[in-house]
This record gives C-alpha cells, structure tokens and sequence, in this order.
C-alpha cells in the first residue's frame, strides 16, 4: 500500500455501537484561523484535512461530535470551552479556539462516496470520526494528498456544508 492509505485499525471503530443517523447534526470544531477565516466569514477546507499530529502520528480521522450526545445546551458550551483547548494545547494567540459548525450527516456522506462516519471506541460518546476510504481499499493516512483534484474537491464541498455558529468568539479558557 502506498504511504498515504493504511489498513484501518479495528480497535478505533465501535462497530457494536448504534450507527450515525442520516438526521444527525453533526459538529465540527473550528479551531485556529487555519479553518475560518474572520474577515470572509468563510471556512477553509483544512477543517477536514487528516493532519500530522504533535506527536508525529498521522491522523487517521476527522473528530466530529454527535450534537445530539449533549444533555442541554449548558453541557455543549462547556464541551466547546474545553475540547478546543485539549485540541491545540500550547499558548499561541493563533491556536485559540474560534467556534463549531454544525452539518448533516446524510449530506456529509452524500458528498462522496469515499467519506465514512462512525462512532469511536473511547469514553466520550459525543466523539466520532470522519473516515476518507481509499479506492485501492483502507484509508486514507494525514494529510491527505491535495494534489489530487477530487480530494481537493471533497474537502472543500464539506466546509461548504459547515454552518458557522459561533465563530469567531473564543470560548477556550487557559
């Protein structure tokens, strides 16, 4: 397999978990000027790019967030003030949290046929992942490669799906 795609680990997936429905809203963090762009009121593409994490790892998913696994709006502000933080951990004004989108999940999937939403082995219920399958099988490794027109074009059909809630107003505490 090329360098790009890898064989999803199945220990990521809850397969035993209730799917995403098609109704869901679902919600992206915005966070940093890389994803919204203030001045445009736009969202950049880069909010569903796989990045290359701090630690070196590239990303396997998207993190995405299940509106519906917060009890009240109380719960999903404090969700917003603190998963941005965890998200860009040091203390650069330009790493600030700026808001969410919030999208469907049935016009996410609908976008491409190469894009796969599921629920995540972990704690947080609210926390599941955006997957770009590969046409030669697997998944697609971050970051995605941009030099390809329809990834390109992938990318950018979903940031115009985003919703803008709450940007640019920095929720994060430090």
């Amino acid at each position: 397999m090329s360098k790009e795609v890898h064989v999803l680990d199945i220990k990521i997936i809850d397969w035993e978990a209730d799917s995403i429905g098609d109704a869901e809203t679902l919600v992206r963090l915005l966070c940093s000027p890389l994803y919204f762009n203030e001045e445009l009121k736009t969202v950049n593409a880069d909010a569903f790019d796989l990045r290359v994490l701090k630690s070196g790892k590239n990303e396997e998913y998207v993190s995405l967030a299940r509106i519906q696994a917060f009890e009240g709006e109380e719960k999903f502000d404090e969700y917003l003030a603190t998963r941005g933080y965890k998200i860009w951990d040091d203390k650069a004004d330009e790493n600030y949290y700026y808001g969410y989108g919030t999208f469907n999940c049935k016009d996410a999937k609908e976008v491409h046929s190469m894009i796969e939403i599921n629920p995540l082995l972990c704690k947080d219920k609210s926390h599941i992942g955006l997957f770009y399958k590969h046409p030669s099988g697997g998944y697609y490794l971050g970051p995605l490669p941009k030099t390809n027109p329809e990834i390109l074009e992938v990318l950018s059909d979903l940031a115009d799906l985003l919703k803008v809630e709450k940007a640019p107003k920095r929720l994060a505490t430090r």
